[in-house]
């Protein structure tokens, strides 16, 4: 693969963008891909998890690329709440569902890929719940998680969903910023 820090915007894609470098254009497919797993593996009847199991994920999911399932392997997986403002509870109750994955590439991924690459995917709203989280999209005060010198702000609904303790699963009652930020991520 073309140098992956010059892809990955090291010098703001100069020279990448116009017309689009075909090595720039097959990484963000790749990328794409990555998130397209989630959505392809949401289990609608019980949203609280996916579809497949970790290990099963990237074969059982409709990929474009059939090596894949051979560059990452999946470790974790992401869960978030959308808790909804208790005036509207009566309408949409809080819920937890499966919202990503971690991966991390495997000895073969490394090789093609020129580095240990680990992923943190998610998936954007698709459930009532998220979408009304989503209609709180006035700005809030990030701080907590960026720091207080420059006032950091964030869209509230998705600030809300990344930072709001899990009801389900009853293995994961950690916020998605709290499950991704203890993960303990084994190289080999």
């Amino acid at each position: 693969m073309a140098n992956w820090k010059m892809l990955s915007g090291e010098k703001n894609w100069e020279g990448l963008l116009e017309p689009l470098n075909s090595h720039l254009g097959n990484y963000v497919k790749l990328y794409g891909e990555r998130v397209q797993v989630i959505y392809d593996s949401v289990n609608l009847e019980d949203k609280t998890r996916p579809a497949y199991a970790k290990e099963d994920l990237f074969s059982e999911a409709a990929m474009e690329t059939d090596r894949f399932g051979k560059l990452y392997t999946v470790t974790d997986y992401i869960f978030a709440n959308s808790d909804v403002a208790s005036l509207i509870d009566w309408m949409e109750e809080d819920q937890s569902a499966w919202f990503g994955y971690v991966a991390v590439a495997t000895d073969e991924g490394k090789k093609l890929l020129g580095r240990r690459d680990i992923l943190v995917c998610w998936r954007g709203t698709l459930f009532r719940a998220e979408w009304r989280k989503n209609a709180q999209f006035n700005q809030a005060s990030a701080s907590e998680i960026f720091g207080k010198s420059h006032d950091p702000r964030a869209h509230r609904g998705f600030l809300s969903i990344y930072t709001s303790p899990n009801t389900e699963p009853a293995s994961s009652k950690l916020s998605a910023r709290d499950q991704v930020s203890t993960l303990t991520i084994t190289l080999h």
